[in-house]
């Protein structure tokens, strides 16, 4: 009976085939699982797109619809308070040295800046401090307003006023120094604003008043502590106006800017083009 005794005498043939099976069983299982990890390492995740925000309405009457108005909102066009601290000489002694501290410190620092008390720039025979204290001299508010889009050179009239709680009683006669007016009021030992324009002139006392009263009438009612500057101040640095976009577009930022520069052509004398598209929402 060989197949008998075959079975018989070679079990281990029998016991390495059913280990051969399940190697190759266990190694193609393994194969089928790397292979399916390899694929899907290959496969790439879809990336979530962006969506595109929602343009912004805007009611208009139907005439302007279609109009640059209907794409943008400009700004800019309300008129901008500048102001600053300056010194008034030439008075007849009706100035005075009362002057805050904060409001000293600072006049004698930009005074020193600008050369008072220096040999160098012809002022060496006196000090911030002495001039400052002169009562032929007065420290004073100087205000103004730009109106919106003024370019560079604009000028404009400048008022003046004496500090409230100074013995200063009259600015009549004097002239103001060249003072830098920056935006919204002065700050003393606050942080360094941009300067945006310049006075600078002769200061005009309105001589029209009400008639006195009757409880002090000798006095012609003539407010001295305070005067105007006609064309006294300049424009250093304009103040653009800005379209703003209600939809960021850069491809459309740059059609409005043509269409305004085809309208508005560059003139003699300007550098730059009449808009100039900044960013996606921004044009000036």
């Amino acid at each position: 009976m060989p197949p008998a005794r075959l079975r018989t005498r070679r079990p281990w043939l029998l016991l390495h085939r059913g280990c051969a099976l399940r190697a190759l069983a266990l190694g193609g299982a393994t194969a089928a699982l790397l292979l399916s990890v390899s694929c899907s390492s290959t496969v790439r995740r879809a990336r979530p797109r962006a969506q595109a925000l929602p343009a912004a309405t805007v009611t208009l009457p139907a005439v302007l619809r279609g109009v640059i108005g209907a794409e943008a909102t400009l700004r800019g066009l309300e008129p901008l308070l500048v102001s600053g601290y300056g010194l008034v000489v030439g008075l007849n002694g009706t100035g005075s040295e009362d002057i805050p501290s904060p409001v000293r410190a600072m006049m004698e620092r930009e005074m020193a800046l600008k050369g008072v008390g220096q040999e160098t720039m012809g002022m060496g025979d006196v000090t911030p401090t002495q001039l400052l204290n002169d009562h032929n001299t007065a420290v004073v508010l100087v205000q103004a307003v730009i109106p919106p889009g003024a370019p560079k050179g604009w000028r404009f009239d400048v008022f003046v006023t004496a500090l409230p709680g100074t013995s200063t009683t009259s600015l009549e006669g004097g002239r103001l120094w060249t003072t830098d007016l920056q935006p919204g009021l002065p700050v003393p030992g606050g942080p360094q604003r941009k300067k945006l324009a310049e006075a600078r002139g002769e200061i005009f006392i309105n001589p029209f008043a009400e008639p006195p009263s009757k409880d002090e009438p000798e006095t012609d009612a003539i407010d001295r502590r305070s005067g105007r500057i006609l064309n006294g101040g300049v424009v250093v640095e304009p103040t653009p106006l800005v379209l703003l976009l209600n939809t960021p577009s850069h491809a459309r930022a740059r059609a409005i800017a043509s269409a305004i520069n085809s309208r508005f052509p560059r003139g003699p004398g300007d550098r730059k083009p009449t808009a100039i598209p900044r960013n996606e929402e921004r044009i000036e």
